[in-house]
């Protein structure tokens, strides 16, 4: 029987307030261009979980979509930025 060494990665999420916007940074596509953040870890007041981005177009409000599919989960109440752990 062989010995099997598993290691445990931990990842740490910073929960923050949905009215704390996350820090953005410019991103240009087809020559337009917006602000959005890192991926992150967003949860609704329902306790849904999924991963999405805030997105805040020149002169509009910021906003918090699921993923590239520009989709809503509704009422936001906290989001996570993603540390992933060094292999």
């Amino acid at each position: 029987m062989s010995n099997l060494k598993m290691g445990s990665l931990q990842t740490t999420l910073e929960w923050h307030s949905a009215e704390e916007i996350p820090p953005l940074h410019i991103v240009e596509y087809a020559g337009e261009s917006w602000l959005q953040s890192e991926p992150l870890l967003l949860v609704n007041t329902a306790g849904k979980l999924a991963v999405g981005y805030c997105q805040q177009e020149q002169g509009g409000s910021p906003r918090f979509e699921v993923g590239a599919s520009g989709k809503g989960l509704g009422e936001i109440s906290v989001w996570a930025t993603v540390q992933v752990p060094p292999l």
